[in-house]
């Protein structure tokens, strides 16, 4: 089950992709509308993008810092909030999703833990596959590395199979 920080991100995310779609509602508007307008979308996701920050530095990141105190209770919880954070249509945070699966691969590295590597090997190429998909929009596809870390992971995850 998902703690009330993680619920919140989650939503809060989903709030910053409603606004920015917004946007293309301004369009046809006069030049002070459509500038006002803008300025509530930049500042509300301001808002929400630092109650982000808050909410990981104030709960998820101490927990990734350390991953091998956890019980296996915060560790299917880590598992858990990383799969809502790629529910498929909505890609909520692929760049989290990488920090969480190499926090998990490294725990699961150092119980020598086989099954998990592996599992978590297959996430964390994902991961980067779709984080490097979103990335291609913004950088130039032979410089993006995140597809050449998917390609590593998912042949480290086949060797070891």
């Amino acid at each position: 089950m998902l703690k009330d920080y993680q619920k919140e991100y989650i939503d809060n995310i989903k709030e910053i992709k409603k606004i920015w779609g917004k946007i293309y509602d301004l369009e046809n508007q006069s030049f002070s509308n459509w500038y006002e307008g803008i300025q509530e979308v930049k500042n509300r996701t301001e808002e929400l993008g630092e109650k982000n920050t808050r909410l990981l530095r104030e709960f998820l990141f101490s927990n990734l810092d350390n991953v091998y105190e956890l019980d296996e209770e915060e560790i299917n919880n880590l598992r858990e909030f990383s799969k809502e954070l790629k529910t498929g249509v909505e890609d909520i945070d692929y760049g989290l999703d990488v920090v969480i699966h190499q926090t998990l691969l490294s725990y699961y590295r150092r119980k020598k833990d086989t099954e998990n590597i592996i599992e978590e090997l297959y996430h964390l190429g994902i991961a980067y596959f779709y984080f490097s998909k979103n990335l291609n929009d913004y950088i130039d596809r032979d410089d993006n590395e995140y597809m050449y870390k998917a390609y590593l992971v998912f042949s480290e995850g086949g060797f070891i199979y």
